[in-house]
């Protein structure tokens, strides 16, 4: 074996320190025989030189390595200095830019919030503008379904905003109706029917407009107007129109009447003159005309006294009931009015066989309104009256015509034993056009025009109806006309 002993170092085979490198190596000198060690050959080499030219080149090595690392180290120094002043440089620059940015994305987030704030009070002045906008507005999608809505829409359908957004607009027809895409483009307006959130249905002016708010994107605006009330409206012109030309047409009928009735007077005062003449000649010579005359000429000849009588107070009863009444309220006699309505309509072939029960408050104050419009109002309820009685079968008509004192008010009831009406019909009785009557048997308007009439005088009319046991009419009227009410007592007449 062979190793290295450096100077100073112990050597482990002889224990000993040296003093000088050696290199020492070993070799044993074994017995041919038994192979057994019987020495060890020394050899030790003094390394001196080597090593002193070893470290020599070592330190020469060493020096050129530090020397290098030196001169790496500065030329590090250098280029890190340089690029530090560089970096320093570009970080300067950098941070100007990012402060530059800065003020930019400050101003520009100034500039939005502008922008934001203006087109939130845009948003809000037109939201503002649309919910005080009378007509129902719908915006809608492509596919017609609800975008936004303004409070008329609200309010027409009975239904929140959350409750109508994402709906159908077909949904909003009644039956089998709906809106037509194809129609879209048109700017037209439709009337159709349409239905509230409760189910109720309502007549309805619809128009429907595209809006393209980007090139791929289209919109659409609905505008709904209810058209109940102008509906409402010209059926009240045109009820006006048909109460005007009734009123017209019975005008004209009342004076052909009394122009009949003046002609038909003259013969009948005539007759009446020869009658009477006749009568006292009979009186004065009862005993010669009764030995030579039959006992039946003096008969008819009462008889016709009589007729000629009736006739004369029957022409002058219609006559004073057709003759003009002022138009302005007056203070009148209801029980009187009533009295006179109930004799004149006596000579209809439907009252004759009718029990007219009057029962009238002798106390009942005198009341101000205007006579020709009070007695239209009597003379319908009592016709709709016995028309309801005549059509039961197997009754007798009965008509009750009763005054009485409600309160301040003055209360006349007008009541039969007809065939009634249910309850169901009850509320539309008062509408024009409306009719139980066979077809041909009426028009409508006569109940239309009494609560109109009673109305206008500051007064109530209540039907009270049961299938089978009749109906009773309360008539409810001021004793004195507030003067709020003469302009529509003056539009009712």
């Amino acid at each position: 074996t062979s190793s290295m002993v450096e100077r100073d170092h112990m050597n482990e085979f002889d224990k000993t320190i040296e003093t000088r490198p050696i290199h020492q190596q070993y070799i044993p000198i074994p017995d041919q025989e038994s192979e057994d060690i019987l020495a060890v050959f020394e050899i030790y080499t003094d390394t001196s030189g080597i090593t002193a030219k070893v470290e020599a080149a070592q330190h020469k090595f060493l020096g050129l390595i530090g020397t290098i690392l030196v001169i790496f180290y500065f030329a590090f120094a250098v280029f890190y200095l340089s690029t530090h002043r560089k970096l320093k440089q570009e970080t300067r620059q950098r941070l100007q830019y990012l402060d530059e940015l800065k003020g930019l994305h400050k101003e520009l987030e100034h500039k939005v919030a502008e922008r934001t704030a203006g087109l939130e009070r845009s948003e809000a002045r037109l939201k503002t503008i649309m919910d005080n906008i009378p007509e129902a507005i719908l915006t809608c999608n492509s596919d017609f379904r609800v975008l936004s809505t303004n409070k008329a829409a609200q309010r027409l359908f009975q239904s929140k905003d959350s409750e109508l957004i994402g709906m159908d607009l077909n949904s909003f027809y009644s039956g089998d109706t709906g809106y037509s895409p194809e129609n879209s483009d048109n700017n037209s307006h439709t009337m159709v029917i349409l239905k509230r959130g409760d189910g109720t249905v309502f007549p309805a002016d619809l128009w429907v407009g595209p809006v393209e708010l980007s090139k791929d994107v289209v919109s659409y605006i609905v505008v709904i107007l209810d058209m109940t009330d102008q509906l409402r409206a010209q059926e009240e012109v045109e009820t006006t129109r048909q109460q005007y030309f009734h009123q017209e047409k019975m005008a004209a009928i009342g004076q052909l009447a009394a122009g009949i009735l003046h002609e038909v007077g003259n013969p009948i005062a005539a007759i009446a003159g020869a009658t009477a003449e006749l009568k006292a000649i009979t009186e004065e010579n009862g005993d010669f005309l009764a030995n030579n005359l039959d006992e039946s000429v003096s008969q008819n000849v009462r008889l016709i006294d009589e007729q000629t009588s009736r006739l004369a107070k029957i022409t002058r009863e219609i006559a004073d009931f057709a003759s003009p009444k002022p138009r302005q309220r007056e203070l009148l006699d209801l029980n009187g009015l009533l009295s006179s309505t109930a004799r004149i309509l006596s000579y209809d072939k439907r009252f004759r066989n009718t029990e007219m029960d009057i029962q009238l408050d002798r106390n009942l104050p005198a009341i101000v309104a205007v006579s020709d419009q009070l007695t239209q109002v009597f003379m319908n309820l009592l016709i709709n009256a016995i028309d309801a009685s005549l059509n039961k079968a197997g009754n007798k008509p009965y008509i009750l015509i009763q005054s009485e004192m409600s309160g301040e008010q003055v209360h006349v009831i007008i009541k039969d034993r007809g065939e009634g009406v249910s309850k169901d019909l009850l509320d539309h009785l008062t509408e024009p056009f409306f009719t139980t009557k066979p077809e041909g048997k009426g028009t409508g308007l006569g109940l239309s025009l009494c609560s109109t009439i009673i109305k206008a005088h500051g007064g109530e009319l209540r039907i009270e109806s049961e299938i089978g046991a009749g109906t009773t009419v309360h008539v409810y009227l001021p004793i004195d006309l507030p003067m709020q009410d003469l302009m529509s007592v003056h539009q009712a007449g």
